[in-house]
């Protein structure tokens, strides 16, 4: 898939420096800013890829199916913010993938959060535009189960029939959001508003984590990284005070 493509992942880097640059600028001058506090919550739907290669390949090479990459995942957050500053968090779980071949199945779910810091570039009466970084960390759990159907003597004999191992690690998260609001109810002082968006970013990790299996770390495990470009639309609500025409 297009995740795949180096050529787009250094895209998605370019474009978010590009337009950081360039939109700060715009901002100055188009931006309406609120001193005071609002709050916005939000569910988020969209599509993450991976590295998975490094783990692929010892994978097949041992006689088990490949895992994909690729991951459609839902998730919510919630931030305030007060002049241009955003202030918040967001976590995110992936849609369990699965594989298979004519002996094993895999299955692979995960997720990640993050802590956000950003800022309004632009902010007028219906559209929002804002980058923001994100520190937190996330976790793959893989699980290996033959397909066969043993018996109660078959498990006693051989019980390490189904292994399921996972792995933490710490990441960095870089995003780019565009809101458009618009108010659903008329008071003077206080005015709720629905929110669709969409947001583009990249996550990086800050350090490797290690496989493990319970409390016990796998030595000579494949590295692997839950890092990598996503895409997201989001949908939610949000108060502003004082209200303003919008």
């Amino acid at each position: 898939m297009f995740w795949k493509n180096k050529i787009y992942n250094r895209m998605i880097l370019s474009v978010l420096t590009v337009f950081i640059i360039s939109a700060d600028v715009y901002g100055r001058d188009s931006c309406l800013v609120n001193k005071h506090w609002q709050g916005r919550g939000y569910f988020m739907f969209g599509g993450s890829s991976f590295d998975f290669g490094a783990l692929n390949s010892r994978l097949q090479t041992s006689g088990y199916p490949k895992v994909s990459d690729d991951f459609l995942g839902f998730g919510g957050g919630g931030h305030i913010f007060k002049n241009r500053w955003i202030i918040g968090g967001e976590g995110h779980g992936f849609l369990p993938r699965e594989s298979e071949n004519s002996t094993y199945r895999i299955s692979v779910k995960g997720g990640y959060g993050f802590l956000n810091l950003g800022y309004f570039l632009h902010q007028s009466a219906h559209l929002s535009l804002y980058p923001m970084i994100g520190f937190g960390g996330g976790g793959i759990r893989l699980k290996i189960e033959e397909k066969s159907n043993p018996s109660f003597n078959d498990v006693l004999d051989d019980p390490g029939r189904n292994s399921e191992i996972s792995i933490l690690s710490m990441l960095l998260n870089f995003s780019l959001g565009a809101d458009y609001q618009r108010k659903i109810n008329k008071e003077e002082k206080h005015c709720s508003v629905w929110i669709v968006g969409f947001r583009i970013g990249y996550i990086l990790d800050l350090e490797q984590g290690k496989w493990m299996m319970g409390r016990k770390s796998l030595s000579g495990a494949p590295a692997i990284a839950i890092t990598g470009p996503y895409a997201r639309l989001l949908i939610g609500f949000g108060g502003i005070h004082p209200c303003r025409k919008i």
